[in-house]
C-alpha cells in the first residue's frame, strides 16, 4: 500500500511537471491595447505584429488564445479587472467579466506585474522571401526561430533540389540567415473554423499516387508573381521532392458571378482535391469533427475572417422605487451587491444589520430595496426566457434603458447623473422633440461573447458563433467606457403626424434590399419603419456636426437608437449621442455643453442645413439604392456616413429625405419646417 501511494504521488508529481513545461513552451506572450482585444482582435482573430527579429513590419502573425490561457485560475483576476453589470450580467448568465489585462512592468502586485496576453502562431505556414522555402513551424514557435532552415533541410538533398534554393544553400556561415514571413492564404468557414491552406494537396493533386500529409516530408517551393510583382494570382507553388508541376490559387478565387446562391459563388479548387473542413480552432487548440461547411479561401487581413459578437448595456438602477439615495447608492454599489447578492437569508440579515450599524440608514428599507433590486433581475432574465425573438429581447432590453433615461430620476453616482432643462428653453426645437436630456455622466459595458467568420452573426438566425473558451466561463472579456452623452426624444404626436404624409417609395426598395441582403447571410427577416430610418439618420448628420463643433474625433462618437419595430405597447422614438472613447475617469463635459439650448438649436440647424445638399448631388439624392447591398437611399460618405465603430447598422438604412424632404417624389422631411 506504501509503495502505491509513493508510484501515486511520483504520478501526479510527474503529471504537474509535464504539464508545466506544456504550459511554459506553448505561451507566446504579447501585449495589446484593451479596446482592441474587446473588439476587431479578440479572441480567434488574426493579428499582425512587428517581428523584433525581422524588419518586416508585417512578418509574424498570430491568434489570441481562448480565455481559460489568460489566467492559472479564477483567483488570478485581480479586483480592479473585474467589472459588474447587473443587467447584463443576468441577460449572459455570467458572474461578471473581465478587463483584458494590461502590461504594467515591475508592479508590486505579482499578480498584474509583467502581465501579457497569450497567443498562437497562424498561419503556420511561412516561407522565406529570400529562397521560397515553405516551412510549416509550430504554433508555439519562439519569434527567433523563423529563421530560413534551407542549410539543414537540403544538405542530404539532389544538387538539382539545393540549385533552386542556392540563395539560401549556398550562404556563408558567417551570414545571418534569411527570415520567414508568414504567407498570405488561409481557409475559414462559415461555422467559424479556420486552418492553414492545404498547399500540400494542392501542389500534388495531379499525382494519382498516394502521398503523405506531413509537412516536413515535402519540399515545397513558392514563386513570386507576375514581372516579378507579389500578384496574388500570379503566385506559384512547387514541390521540389515530388517534382511536381508549379500550380497557382487562383482557381481558389474565381466566382460564378451569375449564380445569386453564396455557396456557389466558391472556387472550383475545393473540388479538385476533395478537401473538407478540418474543424480547427487554433484559438482553443482543438478541432470540431464532423463539419459539413464550405470553405472559403481568404487573404489573413481580409475583414471577414472575424466577426466579434458584441453586447452593450448602459448601466442603470435595476429598481425604480423611491428609495433614499444613501440606499441606492449602497445597493448600487458593485463591490457591496457582489458581496450580499448570493447570500442566504440569514446571512444578508447579519451583513445587512453591519452595514446600517455606524449609518442612518433604515434597516427594514435597505431590506426591501435589496429584496426589490433582486426581484428586477430575476423578472429581466425571465422576460429574455419567454421571448423567441432575440431581436424582442433586445428591445425590451434598450425600453428599460429608455424608460429610466425618459421618466427616472438617477441617484449622484460614478456611473449615470442626468438633468433635464426645460423643452421651451430649445425654443423652435420644441415641435421635434418633447424632452432633451443632458447625460452628465454614464456608464457603457461592452461584452464580446464570441464571434463569427465569413458572414455577421446574429441570436436566433441560422448562422453560426464560435466560443471564446472550449468549456464556459463565469466570465467574459468586456470593456467599461464612462462619458457623457444627449439623449432626443422625438414629440410622438409631431412623429406620428408626419408619419401620415410621408410616403416613401424607396422605403419599399430599401427594405427589399435590405432583407435579401440579411437572407444571404441566413439572418432573420427585419422589416424597418420610416421612424427608425429618421431616428437612425438624424443621429448620423448630428454626429458630424457635433465632432466639427466639439472637436472630437469621427469615431469618437456613437449613437444608441431607441426605437420600436416589434412591441407596439411599448412606444420608443430616442435617439442617445455619447462619447465612446472616454477613459476611466470619463470625458471633459464638451458634449454636455453643446447640449446646452442656445448651442444645440445652432448645432442641430447647422446638421440639418448641411444636409440639404450632398458635394455628389444629385446623384447621391435620385439613387434608389446605395451602399452596402442597396441598403441606402439619398446617403453617402459626403452626407450622411459616419465611422463605422459608431454605427449600430454598418451605415445603413440611411435617407437625407426623412430628414428634409424631396421635391421631385414630394415628400416631406421631419425636420423640413426648420429651414423656412
Amino acid at each position: 500500500m506504501l509503495i502505491e501511494n509513493v508510484l501515486q504521488e511520483l504520478q501526479t508529481l510527474l503529471v504537474l511537471i509535464m504539464r508545466f513545461k506544456k504550459k511554459k513552451n506553448q505561451r507566446i506572450l504579447r501585449t495589446l491595447r484593451r479596446s482592441h482585444v474587446v473588439s476587431t482582435y479578440g479572441v480567434g482573430s488574426v493579428y499582425q505584429f512587428k517581428n523584433k527579429y525581422n524588419s518586416n513590419s508585417d512578418s509574424e502573425s498570430l491568434m489570441l488564445a481562448g480565455i481559460e490561457e489568460w489566467f492559472q485560475n479564477v483567483d488570478d483576476i485581480v479586483p480592479e479587472w473585474k467589472i459588474y453589470e447587473p443587467r447584463l450580467q443576468e441577460a449572459l448568465g455570467k458572474d461578471f467579466f473581465v478587463l483584458p489585462p494590461d502590461y504594467r512592468k515591475n508592479h508590486d502586485n505579482p499578480k498584474i506585474a509583467n502581465r501579457h496576453l497569450p497567443y498562437v502562431r497562424f498561419p503556420q505556414w511561412h516561407r522565406c522571401s529570400a529562397c521560397g522555402l515553405m516551412e510549416y513551424v509550430g504554433k508555439h514557435a519562439s519569434s527567433d526561430k523563423l529563421v530560413c532552415k534551407a542549410k539543414s533541410r537540403l544538405k542530404d538533398q539532389d544538387p538539382k533540389i539545393q540549385n533552386n534554393f542556392k540563395v539560401c544553400f549556398n550562404a556563408k556561415e558567417t551570414s545571418e540567415p534569411n527570415k520567414l514571413i508568414p504567407v498570405r492564404f488561409l481557409v475559414a468557414c462559415e461555422h467559424g473554423h479556420i486552418d492553414d491552406f492545404p498547399f500540400i494537396e494542392w501542389t500534388h493533386k495531379n499525382l494519382k499516387s498516394k502521398i503523405t500529409k506531413e509537412p516536413q516530408e515535402h519540399i515545397l517551393k513558392s514563386f513570386g508573381g507576375r514581372g516579378g510583382n507579389s500578384s496574388i494570382l500570379g503566385l506559384k507553388f512547387k514541390c521540389m521532392t515530388c517534382n511536381t508541376d508549379q500550380v497557382d490559387i487562383a482557381k481558389f478565387f474565381q466566382k460564378n458571378l451569375d449564380n445569386d446562391n453564396q455557396n456557389d459563388k466558391l472556387g472550383p479548387g475545393f473540388n479538385e482535391i476533395k478537401h473538407e473542413c478540418s474543424g480547427s480552432r487554433p484559438w482553443i487548440g482543438e478541432n470540431e469533427h464532423n463539419c459539413k461547411a464550405k470553405q472559403h479561401v481568404l487573404l489573413k487581413g481580409a475583414s471577414n475572417i472575424y466577426y466579434p459578437t458584441i453586447k452593450s448595456s448602459i448601466f442603470i438602477p435595476v429598481i425604480t422605487e423611491e428609495f433614499d439615495k444613501e440606499i441606492l447608492n449602497k445597493i448600487n454599489n458593485e463591490i457591496f451587491w457582489n458581496s450580499i447578492k448570493d447570500q442566504n437569508e440569514e446571512m444578508l440579515n447579519t451583513i445587512l444589520t453591519t452595514v446600517v450599524s455606524d449609518t442612518s440608514i433604515d434597516l427594514d428599507k435597505l431590506k426591501l430595496a435589496v429584496k426589490k433590486k433582486k426581484e428586477g433581475l430575476l423578472n429581466q432574465s425571465q422576460l429574455e426566457k419567454d421571448l423567441e425573438n432575440p431581436q424582442k429581447i433586445e428591445e425590451n432590453y434598450r425600453f428599460q434603458e429608455y424608460d429610466f433615461i425618459l421618466n427616472k430620476d438617477s441617484t449622484d453616482s460614478a456611473e449615470l447623473t442626468k438633468h433635464k432643462l426645460d423643452i421651451s428653453e430649445y425654443k423652435e426645437l420644441e415641435s421635434f422633440f418633447s424632452d432633451i436630456i443632458l447625460i452628465d455622466k454614464l456608464r457603457e459595458t461592452r461584452v464580446q461573447t464570441g464571434f463569427s467568420r465569413i458572414n455577421p452573426y446574429e441570436e436566433g438566425a441560422g448562422s453560426f458563433k464560435q466560443h471564446l473558451s472550449s468549456r464556459p466561463r463565469k466570465w467574459l472579456p468586456a470593456m467599461v467606457v464612462n462619458g457623457e452623452g444627449i439623449f432626443f426624444n422625438f414629440n410622438s404626436k409631431a412623429l406620428n403626424k408626419w408619419l401620415e404624409v410621408f410616403r416613401d417609395k424607396k422605403l419599399e426598395n430599401l427594405n427589399y434590399k435590405y432583407n435579401e441582403f440579411r437572407k444571404k447571410r441566413k439572418l432573420h427577416e427585419r422589416y424597418i419603419s420610416s421612424k427608425f430610418i429618421l431616428l437612425h439618420t438624424f443621429a448620423h448628420i448630428l454626429m458630424n456636426r457635433l465632432c466639427f463643433n466639439c472637436g472630437y474625433s469621427s469615431a469618437a462618437l456613437r449613437e444608441r437608437i431607441y426605437c420600436n419595430l416589434y412591441d407596439e405597447t411599448k412606444e420608443m422614438q430616442g435617439v442617445l449621442i455619447y462619447t465612446s472613447a472616454g477613459d476611466s475617469e470619463g470625458t471633459l463635459g464638451g458634449l454636455v455643453r453643446e447640449g446646452e439650448p442656445l448651442n444645440l438649436r445652432k448645432t442641430i440647424y447647422e446638421a440639418i442645413s448641411k444636409s440639404v445638399h450632398c458635394s455628389y448631388d444629385p446623384v447621391c439624392k435620385q439613387t434608389k439604392s446605395q451602399g452596402l447591398s442597396g441598403t441606402n437611399s439619398s446617403s453617402c460618405h459626403a452626407c450622411a456616413f459616419v465611422s463605422e465603430t459608431s454605427c449600430e447598422e454598418n451605415n445603413q438604412l440611411l435617407n437625407r429625405s426623412t430628414i428634409i424632404g424631396d421635391e421631385d417624389s414630394k415628400l416631406t422631411g421631419y425636420f423640413e419646417s426648420l429651414l423656412d
